[in-house]
């Protein structure tokens, strides 16, 4: 059994998405318009199905649409990578599905429910986000990958999240 209490100073936040954890990732204020309380449908434990129908996205006094006309199905347990130039919308995407903007048009769907009728407080809790930016604590590998939890993570939860990221041998090659 290797020790979960390592310090460690390279550790990728991909290890943060297999948590059932809520991060934020966005560089201008959102709508609080957004935070209806009108919401009742609770997503527990999602499959991971997400359909963008048709969606755009224009910032207010933008000169300019962000995105336009987006449509895309990523299935259960599929990668996919946001790749483009600076500017090109890759992070206004990803901060429209955790609803931290409104898309001007379209839908956006979690196994086949449109995330506008999810309670924000449910859909943030099946979704994690990875920046662009890397956030290490001076701590132990087991708390760097627990981070941002509600519950106490257990250690056999850790574990499948580490595997999960491919980065069990790594931490158990840690001196």
């Amino acid at each position: 059994r290797s020790d979960h209490r390592k310090s460690s100073t390279i550790i990728h936040t991909l290890l943060l998405q297999c948590m059932n954890s809520q991060y934020t990732v966005h560089t201008r204020a959102p709508d609080t318009t957004l935070f209806r309380s009108n919401c009742t449908t609770s997503l527990h434990n999602a499959n991971g199905k997400v359909e963008l129908k048709s969606v755009s996205f224009k910032y207010p006094d933008a000169d300019r649409t962000a995105l336009s006309d987006i449509s895309l199905s990523i299935q259960p347990g599929e990668t996919i990578a946001l790749v483009g130039q600076s500017g090109s919308g890759k992070s206004t995407l990803a901060s429209l599905i955790p609803r931290f903007y409104q898309p001007s048009s379209g839908q956006i769907s979690i196994d086949n429910t449109d995330i506008q009728d999810i309670t924000l407080a449910s859909l943030r809790n099946n979704l994690s986000l990875v920046s662009q930016q890397v956030v290490l604590f001076n701590d132990s590998v087991a708390a760097n990958i627990a981070y941002g939890s509600k519950r106490e993570a257990s250690e056999n939860k850790i574990i499948r999240a580490a595997e999960k990221a491919h980065a069990m041998e790594f931490i158990r090659n840690l001196p």
